[in-house]
């Protein structure tokens, strides 16, 4: 993992250099303006290059620093951006290589494309899909079979990633989304923070939270970025919202349903799927971050999985490397024992854009 993250650094840093040059070049070809002028628009479009370039980095080596809020915001919010705008930035300038008599005016139309499809997929990102799945259990109900009801609706979202991206008002329209579907139960797959605790205490994001309304409850796992975000933080803060984390628990509902809640692989010792089912012949729903394993958990019976983490990559062509490396990478699909469904977010990580993917809730109906 280590020598993957130094490589990834390593192609940022040179994709950086290379816009960096070409971006230079296009300005002396183009701007025509006296040699002192051009030095200074020169600077200063060096010093805004390399502030964005370096942004992000320093942005989450100091996630957990108390610095003013428009500040953390500023360099995370401008630095996830450059992110993308250096990948597409890159394709964009090595397609307007071919047309050398041209190249630095197509050096600007391919920045000029690259700003347009981040546009794009900036209100993709902004336009969260609803996706309605009905699955019947009345063959898996022994003695769980519903009293005085005979339909659950369920609400299922994952990596929401609160922090200064997906700050409070972001927060605020999730949860009357979330509500006008007037779910029984809701379902957070994990990933609900992003980096750090600091700007959800900042902005009193809890008071969002305690919005929620699910008459049957609100269950959580902990994805990864709890555990970046630090665990035992993290479950102080939960204990003054409605979210009831699970960690290698279950609880079962009045209603006769299961819902089991598995600790992120973050956690070396957490328990084997084989130990947290109960196999007691209730509908169960096991809640599981990451996608792994999902062959195996079929072939323990589970009923339904729903688990979150991939993003699909949330933009392409990530999108492509990622449906290799995950035996499910989104969507709904009925293995041989199981109902397993992988969202692709209902916000994301870093960049605000969805490219090739859509950010989406769950709305579940299980009959008995």
């Amino acid at each position: 993992m280590g020598f993957l993250f130094i490589g990834m650094l390593v192609a940022y840093l040179l994709g950086n250099i290379f816009i960096f040059i070409r971006g230079l070049q296009a300005f002396g070809a183009l701007v025509s303006i006296g040699r002192g002028p051009l030095f200074v628009v020169k600077c200063l479009f060096s010093i805004f290059f390399w502030v964005a370039a370096f942004a992000l980095p320093v942005s989450l080596f100091a996630r957990n620093v108390v610095l003013p809020e428009f500040l953390h915001r500023f360099l995370y919010v401008l630095g996830s951006i450059w992110l993308v705008f250096t990948l597409y930035m890159v394709f964009a300038l090595l397609v307007a290589g071919l047309f050398r008599k041209f190249r630095h005016m197509a050096t600007v139309v391919a920045f000029c494309c690259v700003v347009i499809l981040l546009l794009c997929g900036y209100i993709n990102y902004r336009h969260p899909r609803v996706r309605e799945l009905t699955i019947d259990l009345s063959g898996s109900a022994g003695k769980g079979e519903i009293v005085g009801k005979r339909s659950v609706c369920i609400v299922a979202v994952s990596d929401v990633h609160l922090g200064y991206s997906t700050d409070k008002k972001s927060l605020q329209r999730y949860v009357d989304l979330i509500n006008s579907l007037a779910p029984d139960i809701v379902l957070i797959g994990g990933d609900l923070i992003d980096n750090s605790l600091l700007p959800l205490r900042q902005q009193r994001m809890d008071e969002e939270l305690g919005q929620l309304e699910a008459p049957m409850g609100i269950f959580m796992v902990p994805g990864n970025h709890e555990y970046i975000s630090g665990m035992d933080a993290v479950e102080e803060f939960l204990a003054n919202t409605p979210v009831v984390l699970l960690r290698d628990t279950s609880v079962l509902l009045p209603c006769g349903l299961r819902i089991t809640g598995r600790d992120d692989r973050s956690n070396r010792n957490r328990l084997p799927v084989s130990q947290l089912l109960k196999h007691d012949d209730f509908p169960e729903i096991l809640i599981d971050h990451q996608p792994y394993e999902l062959a195996q958990k079929d072939s323990l019976g589970v009923h339904i999985q729903f688990s979150g983490h991939t993003h699909r990559g949330q933009v392409w062509p990530m999108s492509l490397l990622v449906d290799r490396l995950y035996e499910q990478s989104y969507g709904y699909r009925k293995w041989a024992n199981s109902h397993v469904i992988v969202s692709t977010g209902l916000s994301l990580w870093g960049p605000p854009f969805r490219i090739g993917t859509s950010s989406e809730m769950w709305l579940l109906k299980l009959y008995f």
